[in-house]
């Protein structure tokens, strides 16, 4: 995952079974395996008034490596 922005107040990347809390700074990149001991959360943004964010939006892209065993 790369964050893309700074965020002032809130918003970290919980790794809940690690007690590891990851700031966003724009251009961080974390990697992490895609199994179930690296759960991960996002925290609440802080809001005030008359301001519209979208908070907790992400986009995730997959991507998956294969190999094959062939026989000769």
């Amino acid at each position: 995952m790369t964050y893309l922005n700074n965020v002032e107040d809130g918003g970290t990347t919980n790794f809940e079974y690690y007690d590891i809390k990851v700031k966003p700074e724009i251009g961080k990149t974390l990697i992490w395996p895609a199994e179930w001991t690296h759960a991960h959360t996002g925290s609440i943004l802080k809001v005030e008034l008359n301001i519209l964010l979208l908070a907790g939006y992400s986009l995730h892209l997959r991507i998956g490596f294969f190999w094959f065993i062939k026989d000769y």
